[in-house]
């Protein structure tokens, strides 16, 4: 304290005025800082004006005759963030206060009003025996009750409850977590001018809520709040499948220090690591240290069929089964079962938690049914490393493809429409991609059983890019025996290669060779190129025109035989196709058949145009029947019966439309 200014008058009527410099303020533990003010005494009466010191400002009026002071104070913006963080969550944010009223200096009395940028509101009213409380946060806590005045200062019993856990939780911690519940008690508070605030009180009634499952307080505890100093004393909760024993201390500097053993819900893990969505249970024992900002934990956490969140992966890692290390700022795992994507695996490595969650994790897997969109979720079995900060991680690795079987609904009309408008398609959304490079062998364990494709492919593939924009690389080839069918001809694979070349995209590049016979003509058609840019070419033995080899395989016969309206046709069929298909569809699942196709440009063995319904299931993997009709009132039905005897090796038995048979032995070897 400075002062400057004139002192006269008597010592019995003395007069002053002067200017006072205030530096370091501090009250109840608060800091206001420095300021200054005018202070006047004349004829008894002491007035101080313009006094302003931090946020706070007053003017008083001090008759020392009458022994009475008029006050007129305010505290705006009263920040608590620089004294403690937690407490000036609970408060709301920023306070105001308003002090105004006449005080006897025998029996001062008056209203000091509470309101915070939180909702906070109440007041704190002076009488002739002490100070009475009543302030509360709206759903959140309320406090009430009275103190009585000493020499020292105030000091008495107040009832206190918390109406959300959840949100006390949030205040104290920093952050949401996944605990609802209530409690009630009573305090003891002590006022000194010349030291902080202290609280002595005791949890009576304590209702935790984790997970829809409900846990009660055993017994009272006590606890101690002094300054922002905190010390919460031994207390047990118990529901009616995990039960919790915890106690521990918050120091004024925000060292933790404090102990946690029982069996509690897994959902309290996100307290760790945010944004996992943990559920189960954990039977853990650790210790708790660092900081308020930085907690650190060290003891154990047995989890039993729990389930969470990883960042880069498709779906939740369920039924985690294992013991995990609690290490200062880290979760160590050792061998940690899980199951992900309808597969099984192990889980070794560490996540740290100081200064960010950043990952290390080596992966055991098999039967992992990893989804690339299209209905294909290739079975993988292998070993994989996820590694680095949420921001940026990479997962890398090597998998053996295991058998996959791949019956989605496909026409090659179908593949050319999705390769052509795949350029101009959004990319995935992903707000931190996780960059791949995967090494995935396939060993003749790829199945395609679709109306398009019958065939068994094998190669290597790598998956790099990321998870926004993946692309694979490397390439696959079909085993001998394989099968196309395109409107309705059934073709031999000669030869099928598949390469990727793009690392930021998944675009196949083709290399088929097929061969059919149609009316006694054996025809080849290849298909080179991209989806997008596919060039076809079409030979036959004995030689044909292009144009007639065209119309043999999109309609069954030559262009000389169509007439005049063949091209017209031939684009009719494709377009009716699209039309035809999405019925087809729908008859398959009602049928219960493989395939079922109608073809509208027919003919009869005479000639004349009808549509063709043809019907393929599947009895075995080896083995299936094609029943193919036409829809006049004279049926025209072909059974064909088609065993795989092995690779290459193919036994077709059928019954003509006239009601011959034949019995026909195909090998297939490739030179």
């Amino acid at each position: 304290l400075a002062a400057e200014g004139h002192l006269g008058g008597t010592l019995d009527e003395p007069r002053l005025e002067a200017r006072v410099d205030l530096a370091k303020v501090l009250a109840a533990g608060v800091p206001f800082g420095d300021g200054s003010g005018q202070v006047r005494l004349e004829r008894g009466v002491l007035s101080v004006d313009s006094l302003r010191v931090g946020s706070f400002s007053a003017n008083a009026r001090l008759d020392l005759g009458q022994r009475l002071a008029d006050v007129d104070a305010t505290v705006a913006g009263l920040g608590l963030q620089e004294i403690s963080p937690p407490l000036a969550r609970l408060a709301g944010g920023e306070m105001d206060l308003q002090l105004a009223g006449s005080f006897p200096f025998d029996a001062p009395m008056g209203r000091l009003r509470v309101s915070s940028t939180g909702g906070g509101r109440g007041f704190v009213e002076l009488g002739p025996r002490g100070v009475r409380v009543e302030v509360a946060r709206p759903a959140v806590w309320r406090l009430e009750g009275e103190l009585s005045r000493d020499d020292q200062g105030y000091a008495g019993e107040v009832g206190y409850a918390v109406e959300s856990l959840r949100q006390l939780a949030r205040d104290l911690a920093g952050f949401d977590v996944p605990v609802e519940g209530s409690l009630a008690g009573t305090a003891g508070v002590s006022l000194a001018s010349s030291q902080p605030a202290r609280i002595d009180g005791t949890v009576r009634e304590l209702t935790v809520v984790v997970e829809g499952e409900e846990a009660h307080l055993e017994r009272p505890f006590q606890f101690t709040v002094e300054g922002s100093r905190i010390e919460l004393g031994s207390t047990t909760l118990v529901g009616e499948h995990a039960s919790l024993t915890a106690g521990g201390v918050r120091e004024a500097d925000g060292r933790l220090r404090g102990r946690v053993d029982g069996q509690l819900p897994a959902a309290l893990l996100e307290l760790v690591w945010p944004a996992t969505r943990p559920t189960g249970s954990v039977i853990v024992h650790t210790e708790i240290g660092g900081t308020d900002a930085q907690p650190r934990f060290a003891g154990t956490a047995e989890v039993k069929d729990g389930s969470l969140l990883v960042p880069g992966l498709p779906a939740p890692v369920s039924h985690v089964h294992g013991r995990f290390g609690l290490i200062p700022e880290a979760v160590r795992l050792d061998n940690v079962e899980f199951t992900l994507l309808g597969g099984s695996g192990q889980c070794t490595g560490q996540v740290a938690l100081s200064p960010n969650v950043e990952l290390d994790l080596a992966m055991r897997f098999n039967r992992l049914r990893w989804p690339l969109g299209s209905g294909l979720n290739p079975v993988l079995a292998g070993t994989a490393r996820l590694v680095g900060p949420l921001s940026n991680l990479s997962l890398t690795g090597d998998a053996t493809l295991q058998r996959t079987l791949y019956t989605r609904p496909l026409d090659l009309q179908r593949l050319i429409i999705e390769g052509v408008l795949a350029p101009v398609r959004a990319r995935a959304v992903d707000s931190a991609p996780v960059a791949f490079n995967l090494g995935v062998e396939v060993p003749g364990t790829l199945e395609l059983r679709t109306d398009l494709a019958r065939l068994v492919a094998r190669g290597d593939l790598r998956v790099v890019g990321t998870s926004a924009e993946p692309g694979v690389l490397g390439s696959l080839e079909a085993l001998p025996g394989g099968e196309l069918e395109a409107s309705g001809i059934r073709y031999e694979l000669v030869r099928g290669q598949v390469s990727f070349t793009d690392p930021q995209a998944i675009r196949p590049f083709l290399d088929i060779l097929a061969r059919t016979t149609i009316q006694g003509f054996e025809i080849t058609v290849g298909l080179v190129g991209t989806l997008d840019r596919m060039t076809p070419s079409f030979t036959s033995n004995p030689p044909l025109p292009q144009w007639d080899i065209i119309s043999l395989v999109s309609m069954g016969k030559r262009a000389d035989e169509a007439g005049s309206a063949q091209a017209g046709t031939v684009a009719s069929s494709f377009l009716t196709d699209q039309l035809t298909n999405a019925v087809a569809s729908r008859a398959r699942t009602l049928l219960d058949v493989d395939q079922l196709r109608v073809d509208p440009f027919g003919a009869t063995e005479s000639g004349d145009p009808t549509a063709r319904l043809t019907v393929v299931k599947q009895l075995s993997r080896n083995w299936s029947v094609t029943v193919a009709t036409n829809l006049t009132s004279n049926r025209e039905e072909v059974v064909t019966s088609r065993v795989r005897l092995g690779p290459g090796l193919l036994l077709d038995a059928q019954r003509q439309a006239d009601g011959s048979y034949s019995l026909e032995l195909k090998w297939q070897h490739r030179y």
